[in-house]
């Protein structure tokens, strides 16, 4: 708890932030390929069909 109170950390939680608003991320989780998302909790069927629309290969 003592790095809330000291906020050792706020310098690279707050360009974080930064990037987030930046990339247009408002909501966790967010799962960003190639300038498109997935926003919240989503089902696996969700993600898999997300990856694969965009070409990720199954291992």
């Amino acid at each position: 708890m003592e790095i809330l109170k000291t906020r050792a950390f706020s310098e690279a939680v707050d360009s974080d932030w930064d990037l987030a608003g930046q990339l247009g991320i408002s909501a966790i989780p967010t799962f960003v390929l190639d300038h498109w998302a997935v926003v919240g909790a989503q089902s696996y069927e969700v993600l898999e069909k997300f990856l694969l629309d965009h070409m990720v290969k199954r291992k």
